[in-house]
């Protein structure tokens, strides 16, 4: 059935409202669409509006099938591109568009919540699916669970996805694992064309016994001002350095709690007032692995 659209000048709705009350559409065929708004040859105005009492507009469907909630003018910042879009603005300025992904499934640990998936028809493998961003429930809080973000994408050739990036809820992000275990887990080569490391760490004055602990940072230093025996906690996996400084009066000494040395000598800093040796301290998960790497550090 069509209902033809009444202009200014047609005789039938009195008012510029034409259902005052509302308005029902009950399907008998389940095998056609239910309501069809097509527009006019050359139509430039929306084809469809929501509008509120005010008669601002809420949401639209322009002429070219874009959409947009909370703008009439939907594709803002691709005018004219002949993309398809959906633009989500914010009523007002300062105010921003949010675009919400909701699950009424009971709660559980991984429940899925919402899923952005990116698809080519093009493609003949699989579904079609080359790449998406998900969310899921995580933890262990029945009901007040955090969350987790997965990003995925498809190989070449393949049929599915594959999940690439994890960040859990504790912020840690994962990339080969989906079970990382600090701020950045790599799991698999990784190419670093620059890296830019935090600053030294100062413990300050020595005294006659210290812990340096690595969660401070890989790098770290030390004024020794008496003769003192350092213990480490907290090691990073890999490589740390430890700069030793002797103060002014020098010939301080070490004892290292719990190490592994060269030849089980314990490393001898230089007894020169003032001076500065570098400490390498390997750390394998289990066992610290301590040596001097340069010692009496000088300008040339």
């Amino acid at each position: 059935m069509l209902i033809p659209a009444f202009g200014k000048s047609g005789a039938c709705p009195t008012t510029n409202r034409d259902i005052i009350d509302k308005l029902s559409i009950v399907g008998g065929d389940p095998n056609i669409s239910m309501l069809n708004v097509q527009g006019a040859p050359g139509q430039a105005q929306p084809l469809q509006q929501w509008l509120n009492n005010l008669g601002t507009v809420l949401g639209v469907v322009a002429a070219n099938g874009n959409m947009g909630l909370g703008t009439s003018t939907p594709d803002l910042r691709n005018s004219g591109s002949g993309y398809t879009t959906i633009t989500v603005q914010g009523p007002a300025a300062g105010v921003c568009g949010i675009m919400e992904l909701a699950t009424q499934q009971t709660d559980a640990d991984g429940r899925f919540c919402g899923i952005l998936d990116f698809v080519t028809t093009a493609n003949t493998s699989g579904n079609g699916r080359i790449a998406a961003i998900a969310a899921i429930a995580s933890g262990s809080a029945a009901n007040k669970r955090g969350g987790a973000l997965i990003a995925y994408t498809t190989a070449d050739n393949a049929s599915d996805i594959t999940e690439r990036w994890r960040t859990t809820n504790a912020g840690y992000t994962g990339f080969g694992t989906s079970t990382p275990g600090a701020l950045v887990d790599i799991n698999g080569a990784t190419k670093l064309k620059t890296a830019t490391f935090g600053t030294e760490y100062d413990n300050g004055n020595s005294g006659t016994a210290i812990t340096i602990n690595w969660a401070n940072g890989n790098y770290q230093k030390l004024t020794l001002t008496g003769n003192c025996t350092l213990t480490f906690t907290n090691g990073n996996v890999g490589h740390q350095q430890l700069k030793l400084i002797q103060d002014a009066t020098g010939s301080r000494t070490i004892t290292i709690t719990g190490y592994y040395s060269s030849g089980g000598t314990a490393p001898v800093p230089t007894a020169a007032a003032n001076s500065v040796d570098l400490m390498g301290v390997f750390y394998d998960g289990t066992n610290y692995h301590c040596g001097f790497g340069l010692t009496n550090s000088k300008v040339n």
